[in-house]
């Protein structure tokens, strides 16, 4: 029987399995005062950020043309997900806080 790997709310070496745009939105809302308060690579592969804005704001044209956001508006889950579209694999997730129900696309192109 295998072991259960430890849970860890927050590992490195999901942050460092992002691509290098969804790093650059990690990196930026950082850098704007959001962090990140959980990863995963089981259910799905994702960041998760502690508040849904600040997000992109020193993002570049040519990251933000490869970026999708899917909103997902399930309380359950998360409010929505940026996806790059060049490693669609990993996904930066926006939690619900107060308020943050009607968060729009962010200017990306919608998730298909």
């Amino acid at each position: 029987m295998a072991e259960e790997e430890e849970y860890v709310r927050i590992r490195q070496a999901d942050i460092d399995a992002l691509c290098p745009e969804l790093r650059a939105v990690v990196d930026d809302a950082v850098a704007a005062g959001n962090e990140v308060v959980e990863t995963w690579h089981n259910f799905g592969k994702a960041v998760m950020l502690n508040e849904p804005r600040p997000v992109l704001l020193t993002i570049p044209p040519d990251i933000r043309n490869v970026l999708t956001y899917r909103a997902l508006n399930d309380p359950h889950y998360w409010l929505g997900e940026i996806y790059c579209s060049l490693h669609p694999e990993w996904f930066v997730a926006l939690p619900f806080t107060a308020g943050s129900i009607d968060l729009p696309s962010l200017g990306l192109r919608r998730f298909r």
